[in-house]
């Protein structure tokens, strides 16, 4: 019993300085005619890591663990002599019928729940949220919409939001966008874990989740339980 109770006490503290070690984040976008990009998660000062990105306009990844990197191959159907998947269309209205049905019906349901309260919990949470990731973000390019007039009025706007951050040039001439963008910052996911329980426990979130959604779907599923032994 005594060694079953230390393995338990070993993974909770074990858990425990995984979720208190910080996870570094970057990336970095291209927006033009195709858009490229690639990012990175690294726990642990490096120790493990994990990228995305695109190549060829095919996604790619790989991770690392300490000293052990993986890349997996990029698989083409082509080589292997796969058939080309032929797309069901068969019932694809219906479905989309459906989904924007349960949409209207599950808004009417979340609807009486949201309030000043609840709104004002979601602010304060993404504040936090956007605090504790500590973004760094950088923009630049050129941006033009082949009417001078329309490109001007958008650098007006621009530029009440101007900041030190991004750099975009207008281009009075012609129509193109030539966006460039990278990102970092650096998150502990214990606070996150705990400020996101906070605030899912808070009464006004929780009476939405609670009463505005499980509550009604399991006396629905009670319902028809007892039409069904019926």
């Amino acid at each position: 019993m005594s060694v079953i109770l230390l393995v338990l006490l070993g993974a909770v503290f074990l858990l425990i300085a995984v979720l208190c070690l910080p996870v570094a984040f970057a990336g970095r976008i291209h927006l033009a005619e195709k858009v490229s990009g690639e990012g990175e998660l690294a726990w642990a000062g490096g120790l493990a890591a994990a990228r995305l990105g695109t190549r060829e306009g095919k996604p790619e990844y790989s991770w690392r663990l300490g000293p052990v990197s993986v890349r997996p191959r990029r698989r083409s159907g082509r080589d292997k002599g796969e058939k080309p998947r032929k797309s069901r269309r068969s019932g694809k209205e219906k479905e989309r019928k459906r989904d924007g049905f349960q949409l209207v019906s599950g808004w009417k349901l979340i609807a009486p729940f949201v309030d000043r309260r609840l709104i004002g919990k979601t602010v304060s949470f993404l504040r936090y949220l956007f605090r504790s990731l500590h973004l760094k973000l950088r923009l630049e390019g050129e941006y033009g919409t082949g009417d001078p007039a329309l490109t001007g009025y958008l650098t007006a706007a621009l530029a009440s939001f101007s900041s030190e951050s991004w750099s975009l040039r207008p281009n009075f001439t012609e129509a193109l966008l030539d966006l460039r963008g990278e990102f970092r910052g650096r998150v502990i996911p214990a606070g996150l874990l705990l400020y996101t329980g906070g605030f899912l426990l808070a009464a006004p979130v929780r009476r939405l989740w609670w009463s505005g959604i499980i509550k009604p779907k399991l006396a629905r599923r009670l319902f028809k339980n007892a039409q069904g032994k019926h």
